[in-house]
């Protein structure tokens, strides 16, 4: 008996063990499965393949003195270079100066980094081969909200801005969104190291396929913010949230100095600007209702044309050379300081409405410079183009409405300026015209008979 329930003891000691050591089998199988999934997944879209090359290479090879062995966040980078072509790089770590030492997962040769679908092939193999909680997709290269990013140069230059070597807005939705259908992955974080991109028309293009936008609505010169120093910050804490990405890029982009040529610290010739996208359709809303209220003003008192026009100026100075000029409706514009400005008017509809703008602006901004001297928030590239992403927002937001109504208002208030100059002469008739050339005509040939009279009595005397 004692045996018996000896054996049965023995045998549940051995069937706990057993599945004691298969709970750990199954807990540790899951922990490797886990661990090939990183905090995040970086997608680095680098246009190579013009000026740019050697900057880009040395910005690189500067990304490998990092160490990713950890595994938590991964760079993957698509680069085109002119000499050798187009590869896929897995960022490592190498000190070898002044070279890409990475690992190369793909060797493509010469390709057109313009081609959407080139681009969309590298997304996809980057989402499939590298999981992560997070990912980020940074686009580097020359930009403006007009024409696209790029170029490939191997196809047409930057001033070639209908070539096949540039990535067109319209082209850059289409593969965002073919990539979520095919992925079912939204990116978390997008940005655009290239000038000019901190548009809200680029960000209405983008709203439905990632979370935060990360741009400036300047130029950038030679400065890259994808670079070693963001990274760093992130790979000493992998888990932290996108937002919190997106404040620390704004802050490390305004903490840099540049040295001038005469040896003096300069701030930086580029700083940046994060946005929630999901309040993009309240933007568009916001800013329709007040272009709705001016237009309205516009069309009682054309006056306020002058007005709005100081509004404006308010919040285009800090856009410098590259902006289009104000006059005429043609804007670059931060709009939040735009609805700032409109405040101080006489209008109180048009005061609630810039108001309420204002407000969304600020919950929608996760990060800005936050200095006078700064754009803060996004521009508006409002003018008349035939780019449907740019038109397609500006007609959401009765933009062009608005920009039609200005020029007329102008144009009265021009008209009202001329008659001053008219009427005299339009009383007077020919007889004023007639008597002014006569008496000029007369002068003159007095002027030149005395002239004669003295010269004859000059002969005379000799």
């Amino acid at each position: 008996m004692i045996k018996k329930i000896g054996s049965v003891l023995l045998a549940l000691i051995l069937t706990t063990i057993l599945s004691f050591s298969g709970l750990i089998s199954t807990v540790e199988a899951e922990e490797n499965v886990n661990a090939k999934i990183a905090d995040w997944t970086f997608m680095l879209y680098a246009f190579g393949d013009n000026n740019l090359c050697a900057f880009t290479v040395e910005k690189l090879d500067e990304l490998e003195l990092l160490d990713y062995s950890s595994g938590r966040v991964k760079i993957i980078c698509f680069f085109d270079d002119l000499q050798s072509g187009a590869k896929i790089y897995e960022i490592v770590q190498d000190d070898t100066p002044s070279t890409i030492n990475s690992k190369v997962l793909k060797d493509l040769g010469e390709v057109n980094m313009g081609d959407p679908d080139v681009l969309l092939d590298f997304l996809t193999f980057s989402g499939s081969n590298f999981p992560a909680a997070h990912y980020g997709l940074i686009i580097l290269g020359h930009g403006n909200p007009t024409w696209g990013l790029g170029p490939d140069e191997h196809l047409g230059s930057i001033m070639a801005k209908k070539s096949s070597g540039i990535l067109t807005l319209g082209e850059l939705k289409i593969t965002l969104k073919a990539f979520k259908t095919g992925t079912d992955i939204t990116l978390d974080i997008i940005g655009f190291d290239a000038c000019l991109m901190g548009t809200f028309e680029v960000a209405s293009v983008l709203k439905d396929y990632a979370n935060i936008m990360i741009a400036s609505p300047t130029v950038m010169h030679t400065e890259t913010w994808a670079d070693v120093h963001i990274f760093l910050s992130l790979l000493k804490d992998p888990a932290k949230s996108p937002e919190d990405f997106a404040k620390k890029v704004v802050e490390d982009s305004l903490i840099q100095m540049i040295i001038d040529e005469e040896g003096y610290w300069q701030p930086p010739t580029r700083y940046l600007i994060a946005v929630d996208l999901s309040y993009i359709p309240e933007i568009i809303d916001a800013f329709s209702r007040l272009n709705s209220a001016l237009i309205s003003q516009l069309q009682a008192s054309p006056e306020s044309a002058l007005d709005f026009d100081k509004a404006v100026m308010e919040s285009n100075k800090f856009a410098g050379i590259h902006s289009p000029q104000c006059h005429l409706g043609l804007w670059t514009l931060d709009i939040l300081v735009f609805a700032k400005s409109l405040q101080s008017l006489d209008c109180s509809e048009i005061k609630d409405k810039a108001d309420k703008l204002r407000e969304v602006l600020e919950r929608a901004t996760i990060a800005e410079p936050g200095k006078a001297n700064y754009f803060r928030s996004f521009s508006v590239y409002a003018s008349d183009t035939s780019v449907d992403c740019i038109n397609d927002f500006n007609t959401k937001t009765k933009t062009n409405e608005y920009l039609k109504e200005y020029r007329i208002a102008m144009e009265k208030i021009k008209s009202k300026e001329e008659p001053s100059e008219k009427s005299f002469r339009d009383k007077a008739g020919n007889w004023f015209e007639k008597w002014w050339l006569t008496a000029l005509i007369a002068i003159s040939a007095l002027i030149i008979a005395g002239f004669i009279f003295k010269k004859a009595q000059f002969f005379k005397k000799s």
